[in-house]
């Protein structure tokens, strides 16, 4: 089955894929679907036995649609992205590599504070009863995280739920932040920047570090749709995640798609490290 819902194709059987005069070309059981490339914002590899030519998969990288390969449980695995996006990557990077210990520590700040920001108020949304986490202690801010989102977590989805769990409800949540992980990347990478060098994750095996850091505030867009889709998860989990892409929010007292928003997300957190403008703050509609 293919869904092409919200401009992303899901691959799910057996199948060849090859581009012709600017169309995808899909071909199961010797049957072909066309696919204008043009109107495709990702798309999602779920099975392994899936063939894709070259050609192809650099015409996408050229038309900057974001390419998701998951494992043998169909849960996103890889993404295939661009070495230089930008043709100003080199004088980019250079400028990342010497962002300082004190720069990070600050947008850190902040991003953390929108994050809880927009935590605090989903659970406003649903009348969920919290105690709101306090901004004073930041000698420690990994811990200051990790208690903020323990006690989101079980506010949201029960004292009892837990992140390590196997649960449909973790599987969904899973798969939609690498649905946003998979976008801010490619995004990073279009503006010449690596995703490589974080302002707050440095794990060396993990080669999206900044784009785990910019997808703190973001997170919440993915815990709504799994708290409002709590009945129907097992069967509609993934065509669910992937709309998180077109919600609406707001960035700098403006409307975006979500796309959009990590867009000025992104160039306003290159904005603050050059000393040329401040953080917008990402808010739920």
């Amino acid at each position: 089955m293919i869904n092409s819902q919200y401009k992303t194709i899901i691959i799910t059987k057996e199948s060849k894929l090859s581009f012709s005069n600017n169309k995808i070309i899909v071909t199961i059981d010797n049957k072909e679907t066309e696919y204008p490339i043009y109107n495709i914002n990702m798309i999602i590899f779920e099975e392994l036995s899936i063939s894709v030519s070259l050609f192809l998969i650099k015409e996408l990288i050229d038309n900057n649609i974001t390419i998701i390969g998951c494992n043998e449980k169909h849960l996103p695995y890889y993404n295939i992205q661009a070495i230089y996006g930008s043709k100003n990557a080199f004088e980019n990077i250079e400028k990342q590599i010497s962002w300082t210990k004190n720069q990070k520590n600050q947008i850190w700040k902040q991003i953390l504070f929108n994050k809880i920001n927009n935590q605090n108020d989903l659970l406003d949304n649903y009348k969920l009863y919290h105690k709101n986490i306090s901004f004073n202690d930041f000698s420690n801010l990994d811990l200051f995280e990790a208690r903020n989102a323990r006690v989101y977590f079980q506010t949201l989805f029960g004292e009892n739920f837990s992140r390590e769990d196997d649960s449909i409800i973790n599987k969904a949540l899973n798969y939609g932040y690498a649905i946003l992980v998979s976008q801010i990347s490619k995004t990073i990478i279009s503006h010449g920047y690596s995703t490589l060098i974080g302002i707050h994750h440095i794990g060396k095996n993990n080669i999206n570090n900044l784009s785990y850091d910019v997808i703190e505030p973001f997170r919440p867009l993915v815990d709504q749709i799994v708290y409002d889709n709590m009945s129907s998860l097992e069967d509609n989990y993934k065509i669910l995640m992937i709309s998180v892409l077109n919600k609406t929010i707001k960035i700098g007292n403006k409307k975006h798609s979500v796309i959009n928003a990590i867009d000025e997300f992104l160039l306003s957190i290159f904005k603050k490290i050059s000393k040329q403008g401040n953080i917008l703050e990402v808010i739920l509609c």
